[in-house]
Formats: C-alpha cells, structure tokens, sequence
C-alpha cells in the first residue's frame, strides 16, 4: 500500500515500503545513495524511489516548476493504477 501526499514544495510523492517497491518490479534500493531502504518516497517527476535520508536532502533544495506539471501528471496517472494508494 502507498499513502500519496503533496510535500510542501508542491510535488505529489508516494510514501511506500520497499516490500512495494518489488511488487512493480523494483528494488527497494535509494536511486540517489543506492543504499537498502525498507521505507521510502516514490517521486513521480523525478520517476525515482529515495530513502527517507535522501528525500530529506532532496525537498530542502528541490523548486517546482510549472513546466514540470505535464510529465508529472503523467506519472502518477501510472503510479496511480500500479499501486494501492490510500
């Protein structure tokens, strides 16, 4: 199961477990430290998983931009229809 939220910059992100993660054909390993992660963020404009040490970093210095929003939609309509989102 994914609870899917939108983070204080405006990204929608998915929060799962890495156990999830395998179910689509993932591994539940940091796209950014490429360490094991049993919990972690689904990220649909980056189309990455980050651990939450990572996504921290991430958010802090991440800026939306408009023209991200036609991508990101786009992938979450795919996350949305893999995943059991609450």
């Amino acid at each position: 199961m994914a609870r899917k939220f939108i983070n204080e910059k405006g990204f929608t992100v998915y929060e799962i477990t890495g156990i999830v993660k395998i179910k689509f054909g993932g591994y539940r390993v940091c796209d950014s430290c490429n360490k094991a992660a049993v919990k972690g963020y689904l990220i649909p404009v980056l189309n990455g998983y980050l651990c939450e040490e990572c996504y921290n970093r991430w958010i802090e210095r991440a800026k939306y931009y408009e023209e991200y929003r036609k991508y990101e939609e786009r992938k979450i309509r795919y996350y949305d229809n893999i995943l059991e989102v609450v």
